[in-house]
């Protein structure tokens, strides 16, 4: 609960819509504390902790996909979702507006 609450804060912060995307931020907090927090109880070294969260967060990245290809997510969490969106979509449309309707 501890990273949701610093990721969530740091994106307010930052000026981003709740519920926004920000990879990295949205893995590594909520994965990073549990894991040092269990180096307390348990014999994890620092390469442990790094490898729990590695493998979390293409954890989350690949079941995000999954959701969405079930239909259980509205949108897969993908980094290049938010640069199509933002930053190549306007280019896409101009494209698509000079050759004709767009197919569907």
């Amino acid at each position: 609960m501890a990273g949701d609450c610093v990721s969530s804060f740091i994106k307010r912060r930052s000026g981003l819509e709740p519920s926004s995307m920000m990879l990295g931020l949205d893995q590594v907090p909520e994965s990073l504390f549990p894991a040092v927090a269990c180096s307390a109880y348990l014999p994890l070294g620092p390469l442990d902790i790094a490898l729990i969260v590695l493998v979390f967060s293409v954890g989350e990245l690949a079941m995000s996909r999954l959701f969405f290809a079930v239909g259980l997510r509205d949108r897969p969490y993908c980094a290049a979702h938010k640069l199509v969106q933002r930053d190549l979509w306007p280019i896409v449309e101009a494209h698509w507006n000079h050759r004709g309707p767009r197919p569907h």
